[in-house]
């Protein structure tokens, strides 16, 4: 069971694909199956919009704040190489902000894929009784029905199964103001003792070394360990401007019009001459349509092969 907070932070997370998709690859191998209570995807998808929107508006505002003090302080040869990647960073927001939705869309999908976990009504008088007994997770003075609904239904899940199963059971949080022993955030808070047992239902406050303890998990994790990040405006336009040079030189060498010999010198120039065909049936393709995505991406229509 995965804390609404941990799904968040995830999600938000520019590294959380790999999580997901350690995650996802593990429940359709059936080597973890995920309890949700119908609390955590209403608290997922209230929070999903303003966690995206705050996340896109601050990494902005440092942006801005960052390049304002280094064009006031750094020296001018290298402040405008660097105030040059500050833009180009401020360039690429659009992008960052589609994969941070792409991320919670996956994570709402894994959700409502997961087994669905209603509180009993012993499990709500349960939770009565900790607010009136201001045991944690009420042991700060606070609302926390929440909080305690959640701890209580995981405890419900595993003690209602057990001693028939040999399965383990994980409650993940990040919120260790709430759960977690105040003086070791890493384990549970005194109160919560009987809400876990050791060998069957332990407390986590990490999500990834959780999923490094299942069978297969770690070697999930490395095989996902690939940096997500999206290619800069530069790179874009210089990946754009060699396929153009490669594909008008073809043309232009196919036809031997005099008027394009200084542009054919041009990019004999600037390119080896293995880059420079002939090629394959196939590899012409290749050129072509990597030129059309790019062009698609800079706002052209699919199919622009204009040289």
């Amino acid at each position: 069971m995965v804390d609404t907070c941990v799904w968040l932070d995830t999600a938000k997370d520019i590294r959380g694909e790999r999580l997901i998709a350690t995650i996802r690859t593990l429940v359709a191998h059936d080597d973890v199956e995920l309890l949700v209570p119908p609390l955590v995807i209403e608290e997922f998808e209230r929070n999903r919009e303003h966690v995206v929107s705050s996340l896109t508006t601050s990494m902005r505002a440092h942006l801005r704040t960052a390049r304002t003090v280094f064009a006031a302080h750094a020296r001018k040869g290298l402040s405008e190489q660097f105030l040059a990647e500050f833009d180009d960073a401020t360039s690429r927001g659009p992008l960052i902000q589609e994969f941070v939705v792409n991320r919670f869309g996956e994570v709402a999908d894994l959700l409502k894929a997961g087994r669905e976990v209603v509180p009993s009504d012993d499990c709500m008088q349960r939770v009565i009784q900790r607010g009136l007994d201001k045991r944690a997770p009420f042991h700060r003075g606070k609302n926390s029905v929440a909080d305690a609904m959640l701890v209580e239904s995981f405890r419900e899940e595993w003690t209602t199964d057990q001693p028939d199963t040999t399965d383990e059971y994980v409650f993940v949080t990040h919120n260790t103001k709430d759960f977690s022993d105040t003086t070791d955030g890493r384990v549970s808070h005194p109160d919560l003792k009987d809400c876990f047992s050791e060998g069957v239902a332990s407390y986590s406050t990490g999500l990834e070394q959780t999923l490094g303890t299942v069978d297969g998990g770690a070697d999930l994790l490395d095989e996902f360990d690939i940096e997500e990040e999206p290619r800069s405006g530069q790179e874009i336009l210089a990946a754009e401007r060699r396929l153009f040079d490669l594909i008008w030189y073809q043309r232009s060498v196919a036809r031997m019009h005099p008027l394009d010999e200084e542009g054919r010198h041009r990019v004999e120039s600037t390119y080896p001459a293995e880059d420079l065909g002939p090629y394959s049936d196939f590899d012409w393709g290749m050129l072509n349509g990597k030129l059309s995505a790019l062009r698609w991406v800079m706002g052209d229509e699919w199919d622009f092969l204009d040289t």
